[in-house]
């Protein structure tokens, strides 16, 4: 019996012996290696510009093209949009979501306002970071142009809607501005 304790013990004291040769490299790896605490918060990239395509809806035949990008300490909203009524005046909006998949863009959500302002004119002291006014179709029912309106991030805007309204949008009817159905829809 003596020699099998004797044996029981000189192998848990080799197993002991291992160990204690192997922990300070154990150690040291783990030492170094990165926790979730210690690693750095991801930076979201601020995008150059961002675009959308925008489609019909509202059973509109409607489509454009919708280019934004810093401009200074503006930014700058450059549109082409196409299928509107001549000479009429249209409702132009960043909405809440980047959901354009209802037949009368609904799906949208309603305008995009991160600081709860009220509706307003893009120039106006109080308005929605979205509030791009109104845009006039020519002749041929196209409207093309650039406008500038205050500053904020492009990321904050990435994936979300714009809206071209079948109205005018009358600038201070709460809280979108009465303009009319969705004729027009894309994702930023």
């Amino acid at each position: 019996m003596n020699s099998k304790m004797n044996t029981k013990n000189l192998k848990f004291l080799a197993t002991l012996s291992i160990a204690a040769l192997l922990a300070p490299a154990i150690i040291t790896a783990c030492a170094g290696a990165p926790t979730q605490e210690l690693a750095a918060p991801v930076a979201v990239a601020e995008p150059a510009h961002i675009h959308a395509n925008l489609e019909s809806r509202s059973n509109s035949k409607v489509t454009g093209t919708v280019h934004i990008e810093p401009a200074g300490d503006q930014i700058l909203v450059q549109y082409h949009i196409k299928g509107l009524t001549k000479g009429t005046k249209h409702g132009f909006h960043i909405h809440a979501k980047g959901d354009c998949s209802s037949p009368d863009a609904e799906s949208a959500g309603g305008h995009w306002n991160p600081g709860n302002a009220p509706h307003g004119a893009p120039g106006s002291a109080a308005h929605h970071p979205g509030d791009f006014g109104n845009i006039t179709a020519d002749k041929k029912g196209e409207a093309k142009g650039e406008l500038r309106v205050a500053a904020f991030k492009l990321s904050d805007a990435k994936g979300l809607a714009v809206i071209i309204h079948g109205k005018a949008d009358d600038l201070k009817s709460q809280p979108s501005g009465n303009a009319g159905p969705r004729v027009a829809c894309g994702v930023l």
